[in-house]
C-alpha cells in the first residue's frame, strides 16, 4: 500500500495535487510542509484548497507572512481566506495589505459568499483591438484566466 504522508519531491508536484497531499496529512505536519516551501508556492497551493481548509493550515503564520502570501493570490481567493479570519486578526491582516490591495478584497467582502458577486474576480486582462485571440493565447500570462470574453465594438 502506498504511503500517502510522503511528500518527498513536493516540489516537482503541481500546486493541485500537493493540495490533495496536504489535505490527507495531520494539521500539524502539513503546517510544517508549507513553512517549508516558497511563499508564491504556498499561495498557489491555497488556491487549490477549499478555503476554510487553507485557513486552518495558514492560521500559524505570523501577520505578516499571511499579508505577503494574500498579496499573491486572486482578490476573490483573498476575499475567501480573509473572511475566515476572527475579527481582530482580520482587521490587523487588511491594514498591512496595501491600500488598493486592501480595497478591492473589503470590495468582495460585501457580497454573500455565494452570490455571483462572492465569487467573482474582479481581474481582467486586455488586448489592443488589432491583436488576434490566437496572439492572445500564445501570450505568457501570469494570472489564471478562467473565462475569455470577446467584444466587438463597432
Amino acid at each position: 500500500m502506498r504511503d500517502n504522508t510522503s511528500l518527498l519531491g513536493v516540489r516537482d508536484l503541481r500546486p493541485a495535487d500537493l493540495a490533495d497531499r496536504l489535505e490527507r496529512l495531520p494539521v500539524r505536519v502539513a503546517q510544517g510542509v508549507l513553512n517549508r516551501l516558497p511563499l508564491a508556492s504556498v499561495a498557489a497551493i491555497v488556491t487549490e484548497l477549499e478555503p476554510r481548509d487553507a485557513a486552518i493550515l495558514l492560521e500559524h503564520f505570523t501577520n505578516d507572512q499571511l499579508v505577503a502570501c494574500l498579496q499573491l493570490l486572486p482578490a476573490n481567493v483573498a476575499t475567501d481566506l480573509v473572511v475566515s479570519l476572527a475579527g481582530v486578526r482580520r482587521k490587523q491582516i487588511l491594514a498591512g495589505l496595501p491600500a488598493e490591495r486592501s480595497a478591492a478584497i473589503v470590495a468582495l467582502l460585501r457580497y454573500p459568499p455565494d452570490s455571483a458577486g462572492g465569487i467573482m474576480d474582479n481581474r481582467f486582462i486586455s488586448a489592443r483591438a488589432d491583436e488576434t485571440a490566437a496572439a492572445m493565447t500564445r501570450m505568457q500570462l501570469s494570472v489564471i484566466s478562467f473565462f475569455i470574453y470577446v467584444f466587438r465594438f463597432s
